[in-house]
C-alpha cells in the first residue's frame, strides 16, 4: 500500500465506524442523537469519493448513508430533506452500476425497494390519520 492509500482505507473505516454509531444510537430509539454520526459518515465518505476514483463500493457506501440519513429525517418528519437524501441515494446507486458496468444486484434491489416500500407505507398511514393535505 501506498501512504496514500493506507491514509484512504484508514478514512473509509473511520467513515464505516460512524454509520455504525448512527445504528447502534438508533437502535436505542434516540432518533435525534443518531442523525450526527450518521451525517459525519456521510462528509466522510464523500470526501473519499471525491478523492478516489469513482470506485462502486464508494459510491454504494456513500448512497446507503444518504438512505440513512432520509430514513431518520423521514422519521423525525422531516420529509422534503427525506425526498432529497434519498433521491441521491438513488442517483448515485445507478452511477455506481454505471461505473461497475452492470445492472444492480439483486439484494441492492430489495434494499431499495424495502426502503421504499417503508416510506410509502408511513406515507398512507399519515394520510388515514390526517387526511390528504391537498385540497379538492
Amino acid at each position: 500500500f501506498s501512504e496514500d492509500q493506507h491514509n484512504q482505507s484508514l478514512q473509509n473505516q473511520l467513515a464505516s465506524a460512524y454509520f455504525r454509531i448512527g445504528k447502534i444510537t438508533e437502535q436505542l430509539g434516540k432518533i435525534s442523537e443518531a442523525i450526527s454520526p450518521h451525517l459525519t459518515a456521510l462528509e466522510m465518505r464523500i470526501a473519499i469519493t471525491k478523492s478516489a476514483d469513482k470506485e462502486p463500493q464508494h459510491l454504494l457506501e456513500l448512497a446507503e448513508s444518504q438512505i440513512e440519513v432520509g430514513s431518520l429525517y423521514q422519521k423525525l418528519g422531516k420529509t422534503s430533506d427525506s425526498r432529497q437524501f434519498r433521491q441521491d441515494a438513488i442517483d448515485l446507486l445507478r452511477l455506481a452500476t454505471i461505473a461497475n458496468d452492470q445492472t444492480p444486484s439483486k439484494s441492492t434491489e430489495h434494499y431499495s425497494r424495502r426502503r421504499t416500500a417503508g416510506w410509502a407505507q408511513s406515507r398512507r398511514i399519515a394520510k388515514r390519520r390526517f387526511g390528504s393535505s391537498k385540497k379538492p
